[in-house]
């Protein structure tokens, strides 16, 4: 967003929280529709919990930064991601992750930043509207 670190690297500290974690691994390996992706994400060496921690995180990173759709698409995943932001641990995490690492009103420096240079840009959210996390 702003040349100086990926992504990544900014919104480092803020993970998928626990309890949607396993939520949305449950609903991966017990769904067919979603084989493709357990089998790309099983390790030998881990659980499947720990080895799709990294996907997990990136899309709650995602709706951190851009925001969640007003309605998620009917999926599993995208009913337990709405039931848990519903829900008063899930709103509270969420509410408390977007202040931080939200790319309109977050207070990490580099967020700060990247809204500076982007003043008056609607180029980067536009590109948040290709409906990622519809997808999930």
């Amino acid at each position: 967003m702003t040349g100086g670190s990926p992504y990544e690297e900014i919104v480092a500290a803020i993970t998928c929280p626990t309890a949607l974690h396993s939520k949305i691994c449950e609903l991966w390996e017990g769904d067919k529709r979603y084989a493709p992706l357990v089998e790309m994400l099983a390790s030998e060496e881990e659980s499947f919990e720990q080895s799709a921690r990294i996907a997990t995180d990136t899309v709650y990173r995602i709706m951190v930064l851009f925001g969640v759709p007003d309605k998620m698409r009917a999926s599993p995943v995208g009913e337990a991601i709405d039931a848990y932001l519903q829900g008063k641990e899930g709103s509270s995490m969420f509410a408390k992750d977007t202040t931080r690492g939200s790319l309109e009103i977050g207070t990490i420096p580099e967020l700060k930043r990247a809204r500076k240079l982007l003043a008056g840009e609607c180029f980067l959210l536009s590109l948040a509207c290709l409906g990622v996390v519809w997808r999930v």
